[in-house]
């Protein structure tokens, strides 16, 4: 057997798991079943899922334990969140050696994390999936001195291809106020709608920039249920068919009691 009909027969197996613990039940498109909170904990998109073997296998094996009757709750996937704790965190989504230089960046009397195109990072608990993450020629920064927006406003990254791109950072399971801006002050996209994810949650939906609204910033609850929050960002666009810019500049967590 191959490697690619070895991890076939483990996603089969892995259905027919779900199936069980469904009470038998397959799923129908677009109904809630019990199980959803154990699917989403694994990957709740094509692009957001978890890479940690580990965790998956003890998902499996707990699966397993509430098919047999040893457990009485669905299990959901759990990453290790001890990286930091359940807090405030503010994030400018800019070239880390490049504007604004201030080191540490602080805005308001507050402090940003100033995070690039890390590729995931399991010690750091935070950084990039995607096709381009990696490539400094894709992979690109950009900075607008405009009036009247903030210095996390004025940085932003984007993927110059307009591909997919996931960024996790690990955080205790619970719920979240996310607040997300895309967009650069400088120049609207108009013919390149943006799109940004959060945990599931919509914020920026095939949306074009304009030159009264050059930048877009969303907010709203979110829930982490496997100890990393997942934000998606760029890809397709829906309305043109073709693959859209979507600049990204900062993001604020805040926790919800």
């Amino acid at each position: 057997p191959t490697i690619r009909a070895e991890l076939f027969r483990e996603g089969f197996e892995d259905y027919e798991y779900l199936v069980l613990a469904n009470g038998g039940a397959r799923p129908t498109v677009a109904a809630a079943t019990a199980v959803d909170s154990t699917v989403d904990s694994a990957a709740s998109s094509l692009t957001s899922f978890t890479r940690s073997a580990d965790a998956l296998m003890t998902l499996r094996r707990e699966l397993g334990r509430y098919i047999e009757g040893s457990r009485d709750t669905l299990p959901v996937l759990e990453l290790d969140s001890d990286i930091r704790p359940r807090d405030t965190y503010r994030i400018s989504f800019q070239d880390p050696d490049g504007l604004p230089t201030a080191d540490p960046l602080v805005i308001d009397d507050a402090t940003w994390l100033k995070i690039g195109w890390l590729p995931y990072d399991e010690a750091l608990g935070y950084g990039w999936y995607g096709e381009n993450v990696g490539n400094a020629g894709i992979a690109l920064y950009g900075y607008d001195d405009v009036g009247g927006y903030s210095e996390a406003q004025r940085s932003f990254l984007y993927d110059d291809y307009g591909r997919e791109s996931l960024f996790e950072f690990t955080i205790p399971s619970g719920t979240y106020q996310v607040t997300l801006t895309v967009g650069r002050p400088g120049r609207a996209y108009a013919s390149d709608p943006h799109n940004a994810t959060v945990e599931g949650v919509v914020f920026v939906d095939d949306e074009p920039t304009t030159d009264a609204e050059p930048v877009l910033e969303r907010s709203f609850p979110v829930t982490v249920t496997d100890g990393s929050l997942s934000l998606e960002v760029g890809g397709r666009s829906a309305s043109t068919g073709d693959f859209a810019y979507t600049f990204l500049s900062s993001m604020i967590i805040e926790p919800l009691d």
